[in-house]
């Protein structure tokens, strides 16, 4: 860890006994429990970068004309899903949805948009809620671009994204990586949103929660039912679209999404819930939530088919990293134990140890391209915390919802991690921060070291208080657990190079208060060639 972390950290032994209050605590991730725009875009967005080449071949300029009819582009741009030659680019256009309406696309090696490498007619379609994607090609690898839309003379501002370097090639600078998590509009104002924005990262990874199926939080409470066909999806999408912070997080690099519970209906599980209608009633509304999400996001998937959509993929950055995108709610099995104390809360059954959190096919995908591949890193993204919280002694008293309710499948889990190459895992749902080593056997505390898993803090969504009064309890009795934080919101900041990972939490002082201060809380690292926190 770096100057700025707290005192070096080590392995610390179980303390003893707990207080007889503890087993009472309820530690819900993304709950809908408790109380629950602005978005310049900084300079780094927006600067050139330098003159082309010589010998880059170019677009002549064409004249748009002058603007007809109002503004079409309501929900701003995307990018997402990079190679090293492509990128998928996102609108959402504000015309008559009776009929596909056609525009253009422009891709520029500057933002003054003198010297055009692409220029693409692409269509929003009814279809798809009038979206549009397109996935333009014959980039330059490793590459800042700029892009804007075009309808009826109408241009979007230019937006920035980039290219991966070619398979095998290390990058010249360290990739920087947006970590975000947990964006429940309602509950707190997105400063965290304004501040990826302003440092403008290379690409940003989303662990999920995106949207909110409930938005009646404490701060900016929303008074409409959660929405449980296509259409109040689709509308629940565009209103988070709309906010300014949001948008100029997106024009400042390529995103890669994955989803949680709430993009559905808060913890589910394949087809059933722990609150609410299961079965068929779920997976109706889950084909309608999947739809949504993919019209909404820039990914290369194709559409789903009903209730299914395969979104576990791999985006290569050329040989520094390979980032594994998972999905730990459609596939995973019903919980099998008891939630005696709460929602998702009780002790460990014989089950445990034998439900998928994956699916026996992803499972299986994993464990070939996490450690099929000569990247010097391997950065999985997914949604829930892997390593242990043991919140009382014995077994008493587990969050059954996160990887501590599969404990066979985090086994599996942990034995791929073992043999990929740097393992670091990126996760979220919980609302707080945890800085952690994962060890192969978290009951042994001279377990292997096997990787290190970075859980970014919800960009706005309540931290439950009862989360609070058990931290402290649960990172004591977790000697893997390096640090939390469980009173602050924000994101968090990667810088990976082939020698060492750094991770910066950077943390709202108030998301209650539109004007919430952002600071560099801590920042912790990790050396390649060891597993586990420098």
């Amino acid at each position: 860890m770096t100057a700025s972390s707290p005192s070096r950290w080590s392995r610390r032994r179980f303390l003893g006994a707990t207080g007889a209050g503890v087993v009472a605590v309820a530690l819900g991730g993304c709950q809908d429990d408790g109380n629950a725009g602005r978005g310049p875009v900084g300079p780094s967005a927006t600067t050139s970068t330098a003159p082309p080449e010589p010998e880059l071949e170019t677009l002549e300029a064409i004249d748009h004309g002058a603007p007809q009819g109002p503004a079409p582009f309501g929900l701003g741009v995307a990018s997402g899903d990079p190679d090293h030659e492509s990128v998928v680019l996102w609108t959402w256009v504000d015309r008559d949805p009776s009929a596909p309406v056609p525009l253009l696309v422009e891709v520029a090696r500057d933002d003054a948009f003198e010297a055009i490498v692409a220029r693409e007619e692409l269509r929003a379609d009814p279809a798809e809620a009038m979206t549009a994607r397109i996935v333009v090609r014959g980039l330059a690898p490793d590459t800042r671009h700029w892009f804007r839309f075009v309808l009826d003379g109408h241009v979007t501002p230019a937006a920035r994204t980039r290219t991966a370097p070619a398979p095998g090639a290390l990058p010249d600078q360290p990739l920087r990586v947006g970590h975000l998590s947990c964006q429940r509009w309602s509950s707190g104002y997105w400063t965290a949103l304004d501040d990826v924005a302003a440092q403008a990262p290379d690409v940003v990874v989303h662990c999920g929660d995106y949207v909110y199926e409930s938005d009646s939080g404490s701060v900016r409470p929303v008074d409409e039912a959660p929405p449980t066909d296509l259409d109040g999806y689709r509308a629940l999408w565009r209103r988070y679209k709309a906010e300014p912070e949001l948008q100029a997080a997106h024009a400042v690099a390529p995103w890669l999404i994955t989803w949680d519970d709430h993009e559905v209906v808060n913890n589910y599980q394949g087809t059933a819930t722990t609150a609410g209608p299961g079965g068929e009633q779920l997976l109706e509304r889950r084909a309608a939530a999947y739809r949504a999400w993919w019209e909404f996001t820039p990914t290369r998937l194709e559409p789903p088919e009903g209730p299914d959509l395969a979104i576990h993929r791999v985006v290569d950055w050329g040989g520094l990293t390979r980032f594994v995108l998972l999905d730990t709610r459609q596939h995973r099995d019903e919980q099998p134990c008891d939630d005696a104390v709460g929602t998702d809360l009780g002790p460990r059954c014989d089950g445990t140890a034998t439900t998928t959190m994956l699916g026996d096919a992803q499972e299986a995908w994993f464990d070939e391209v996490a450690t099929g591949h000569d990247a010097v890193w391997t950065t999985v993204v997914q949604q829930v915390v892997v390593h242990q919280w043991r919140i009382v002694p014995g077994n008493v008293l587990w969050n059954l919802d996160q990887w501590d309710g599969y404990t066979g499948a985090r086994r599996r889990f942990l034995e791929t991690l073992s043999r990929s190459a740097a393992p670091v895992v990126l996760s979220g749902d919980v609302h707080s921060s945890w800085v952690a080593d994962l060890w192969m056997d978290f009951e042994d505390d001279e377990s292997p070291v096997v990787g290190t898993e970075f859980v970014a803090p919800g960009v706005s969504s309540d931290i439950p208080d009862r989360l609070r009064q058990a931290s402290a309890l649960v990172e004591a009795l977790s000697p893997h657990i390096a640090w939390s934080e469980t009173t602050r919101r924000g994101w968090v900041l990667h810088e990976v190079d082939a020698d060492g990972w750094r991770a910066a939490y950077r943390l709202v002082d108030d998301v209650t208060v539109p004007d919430g201060t952002i600071t560099e809380a801590t920042t912790w690292a990790v050396d390649a060639g060891t597993p586990g926190l420098a």
